[in-house]
């Protein structure tokens, strides 16, 4: 019904416009262009027939690419819901289990007497909760902000691990407002704790080193073994192609960026990297819905 409504719109529209412009500029070569009598006092068949085809093809153009741009809406609009409910599934995925490591790590330095460990831990805890429970998890937010999260996240394990994991974390001054999308560095992190630290018996650094490179903006995280140990400890295991949180980033930075963006991992001696690149653009610059 809808297609037969559009197109009796179209023909209709196409008749009226016809009968109307050619009797205008009848009208218009009578009293103001007497030049033009010897074709727009002409109103023979042909001559409506003639306009009203360019006109239906105007008019059919125009709807057809009024119907493409609502497709295109459409999609868009899905494919950003889609994303939102991806990446709020992740952040409901990622609180209760990390709040029951979180929490066991607070009650055992309870246990064992050390309680300026524990107010810290449960200060890094407040930190994190508070930036994924009330921020928009398909936002853009400064790095800065994504550092420091991360990081929060970063010290709660470096006192449960004690001196097992060692944190650095390197940031130009000029890449603090730097856009990135909410998030976007937690499986990463998760990832490298998970597999590099856990497993291991030598003492491991993690790593989040942020660079430029022209207009892109690089984020890297890493997973080394440090130590005498570390050489005998066994290979990082090979992380990077399944898992709902390396997918969940690949989506996130195609959907925002395309092309201009992705994530790309590899082995290194005694670790691993993670690396995502998007382009660099201040946060005050970038407009957000």
């Amino acid at each position: 019904m809808g297609w037969l409504l559009t197109i009796a719109a179209i023909f209709g529209m196409t008749s009226v416009q016809t009968v109307i412009d050619l009797y205008y500029y009848r009208w218009l070569s009578l009293t103001l262009f007497p030049d033009w009598q010897f074709w727009a006092t002409n109103l023979a068949p042909m001559r409506f027939v003639t306009a009203g085809f360019i006109y239906l093809w105007l008019f059919g153009l125009a709807f057809t690419l009024l119907w493409a741009l609502g497709l295109y809406d459409v999609s868009r609009i899905n494919a950003v819901r889609a994303s939102a409910s991806e990446a709020a599934a992740l952040r409901l995925q990622l609180n209760p289990h990390f709040m029951v490591n979180a929490l066991g790590a607070i009650t055992s330095l309870i246990g064992t007497g050390r309680l300026r460990e524990a107010e810290e831990v449960t200060s890094r805890l407040t930190d994190f909760l508070r930036q994924s429970l009330t921020s928009d998890p398909t936002a853009l937010i400064s790095l800065e902000e994504e550092l420091a999260t991360a990081e929060a996240y970063l010290r709660i394990e470096q006192v449960r691990s004690g001196d097992r994991l060692d944190v650095e974390i390197t940031m130009p001054d000029a890449l603090t407002d730097a856009a990135v999308p909410n998030f976007i560095l937690q499986p990463l992190v998760e990832n490298a704790v998970k597999y590099g630290v856990i497993p291991a018996r030598a003492p491991v650094r993690i790593t989040i080193d942020c660079g430029r490179d022209g207009e892109q903006l690089r984020i890297s995280v890493i997973n080394r073994r440090i130590g005498e140990d570390a050489a005998h400890d066994p290979p990082t295991m090979n992380v990077t192609s399944r898992g709902v949180g390396l997918d969940n980033i690949r989506k996130r930075l195609a959907l925002a960026y395309g092309a201009d963006a992705g994530l790309a991992t590899e082995p290194l001696a005694e670790g691993y990297r993670a690396e995502i690149w998007l382009p660099f653009a201040p946060l005050e610059n970038v407009f957000q819905p």
